[in-house]
């Protein structure tokens, strides 16, 4: 099953709860029909990621491509309501339309407990359509989102929880 948004007037990628229990999400909308993807941290910082080299790609190839991000407004990178995830996102691509001038956010369904669909008619997929200024924003913004999260430790780089860190490395010691 294939699920468009073509174009999104919002695009979002966000999260909800407290640091270290956080759930990750790309939200789009259009004319009011919201549609919510679960993800992970990494998804979000890896598409953040991916989506500014593939911006700086285009606009090289592209100069007149408008890229400047906008300021950040509040409201406008929030996730709305209700939250509920059409399914949890397991490969998640980005490409560009060159007639139309729009970038492409493709997610698609990841199966039950992390194993694959083995028939391809049951997994859901959904093509979010956006400027490069939308993807760039919403790259942004999750990424922000993202190192909001709990400090590393600088022994061992795994997160320290509020109530306190066993650092493999420290052999013990605090």
């Amino acid at each position: 099953m294939i699920v468009e948004i073509n174009p999104a007037d919002y695009l979002v990628a966000g999260c909800t709860g407290k640091s270290g229990h956080r759930t990750f999400y790309i939200q789009a909308a259009k004319e009011g029909e919201i549609l919510t993807i679960l993800c992970e941290k990494f998804q979000v910082q890896q598409l953040a990621g991916g989506i500014r080299q593939f911006i700086e790609r285009l606009h090289e190839k592209y100069p007149d491509l408008e890229i400047d991000v906008l300021s950040d407004t509040e409201p406008e990178l929030q996730l709305r309501q209700p939250i509920e995830p059409m399914f949890r996102a397991g490969e998640i691509s980005i490409g560009y339309d060159q007639d139309s001038e729009l970038m492409i956010l493709i997610a698609q369904e990841i199966g039950k407990e992390g194993s694959a669909i083995e028939d391809d008619s049951e997994v859901v997929t959904a093509r979010l359509w956006a400027t490069p200024l939308q993807m760039l924003q919403m790259a942004n913004h999750g990424e922000e989102q993202a190192s909001r999260g709990r400090p590393i430790c600088g022994n061992c780089m795994q997160p320290i929880d509020s109530e306190g860190h066993f650092c493999p490395k420290s052999n013990g010691h605090k």
